[in-house]
């Protein structure tokens, strides 16, 4: 099997002091019931931007807008060392109208604090260190 790098984007949904997180369905064949938050692949020639507005569309119905602030990344290697995984997450400030989510590969959503990460996402995940970066960015930039 040839090794590769996948580069994957994470939208960081914030509002009112709480972040945006989605439950992956169980028939899911990659990390069923982990909890999550909006993103996924950036397909060859788009930019972190649109991968972002698209995955966001296609996941949760959501058309996000404003400044994309990059607050945190994680990288690691999957598929029996063939794949190279690089995650980068971006600070995105909700829309202020949020009509009902429509949720495609996931199966339920939250919004929830900081006080609430332990609960859904493990300290040493990589995913809860990245949101609490995420939070720590937030509250940097009182946002």
């Amino acid at each position: 099997m040839e090794k590769y790098q996948k580069i994957c984007v994470g939208a960081f949904i914030h509002r009112d002091g709480k972040i945006l997180i989605l439950r992956r369905s169980q028939k899911e064949t990659f990390l069923p019931g982990y909890w999550d938050i909006p993103g996924g692949k950036i397909n060859f020639g788009e930019s972190t931007e649109e991968a972002l507005k698209r995955e966001c569309r296609e996941e949760i119905s959501m058309d996000i807008e404003g400044t994309f602030i990059p607050c945190s990344n994680f990288s690691y290697v999957s598929d029996n060392g063939h794949r190279h995984n690089v995650d980068i997450q971006f600070l995105i400030a909700a829309p202020e109208k949020i009509d009902d989510l429509r949720l495609t590969d996931h199966d339920e959503y939250k919004w929830i604090g900081e006080n609430e990460l332990g609960s859904h996402f493990g300290i040493s995940e990589e995913m809860g260190k990245a949101l609490k970066k995420g939070f720590e960015m937030i509250k940097l930039l009182k946002l």
